[in-house]
């Protein structure tokens, strides 16, 4: 997601964590290949499997999969989005946040 800046930075361009295009799991940063070289630094220095610092693999919140929102099954309401109780949306497991 690309955000406008302030007059006095109208050279900068903000980048945020929102998704884009159509799979709300992509992010910018995903599609440019830095998570995949961020993803390799934790590895290395943790140790830990670089699958662990994806919210798309084993690193993601085993209550909301990944998604950081969950969607409580309201059959006679409209839908509802929450944000995660477990991860507070930050769509990582406990375990990828220790690091």
């Amino acid at each position: 997601m690309l955000e406008a800046c302030p007059e006095s930075y109208v050279e900068t361009i903000m980048v945020g964590p929102g998704s884009i295009g159509t799979f709300n799991r992509s992010t910018l940063t995903t599609y440019m290949g830095i998570m995949d070289y961020i993803r390799a630094i934790f590895s290395k220095e943790t140790g830990q499997p670089a699958g662990l610092f994806s919210f798309n693999s084993s690193g993601a919140c085993p209550v909301c999969k990944g998604k950081g929102v969950t969607t409580p099954d309201t059959s006679f309401a409209d839908p509802l989005t929450i944000l995660c109780e477990s991860c507070g949306g930050t769509r990582y497991s406990d375990e990828a946040l220790s690091y």
